[in-house]
């Protein structure tokens, strides 16, 4: 095997990861739906939270409605310190995700191997991270699953303490 062949491989194997990455990335947004739906008791599937989230192209801001709603009602105050650790690590997590989204494994050596911001894109955010490997994606697919595994726990105690169950059936 060559050393080209070997570079095509890593990166095949590394625009692999990206993919799952965002893939995975888009299910727990799934999750933040549901959650939405359960807030705000839509009595059907979360079609019409998905409008609303979908429709806002700043992942922050879905936070900070869905922080707001919890405040507001009252009978998720036990909730709350569970919320805000998943709201801390989304908030994190989610500066990953946009280079995953924006950054690229197609540098001016070709022989690099990681996923850096574009030539062009010399913006002091872009720049002060150190370029993301392979095994830095995977663990980021990691953390993003646990996150998910904790939301979906969260859900199905704020639907206990509120008596609801979004469910498909009423649509």
């Amino acid at each position: 095997m060559t050393e080209d062949d070997e570079i095509a491989k890593r990166r095949a194997r590394m625009w692999a990861a990206v993919g799952t990455a965002i893939s995975t990335w888009a299910l727990m947004e799934g999750g933040l739906v549901w959650l939405l739906t359960t807030l705000l008791r839509i009595d059907a599937y979360p079609d019409k939270a998905g409008v609303i989230l979908y429709s806002i192209n700043n992942f922050p801001t879905w936070l900070t409605i869905i922080d707001e709603l919890m405040v507001l009602d009252t009978k998720l105050s036990d909730h709350r310190s569970q919320w805000n650790k998943l709201d801390s690590r989304l908030r994190a997590l989610n500066d990953t995700r946009v280079r995953l989204a924006h950054h690229t494994a197609m540098g001016v050596d070709h022989s690099e191997v990681s996923l850096r911001p574009p030539i062009y894109d010399v913006r002091t955010k872009s720049n002060k991270y150190s370029p993301l490997d392979e095994d830095e994606i995977r663990e980021f697919i990691k953390k993003v699953g646990d996150v998910s595994l904790q939301l979906m726990r969260l859900i199905e105690a704020i639907q206990n303490a509120l008596g609801t169950s979004p469910d498909k059936s009423n649509a």
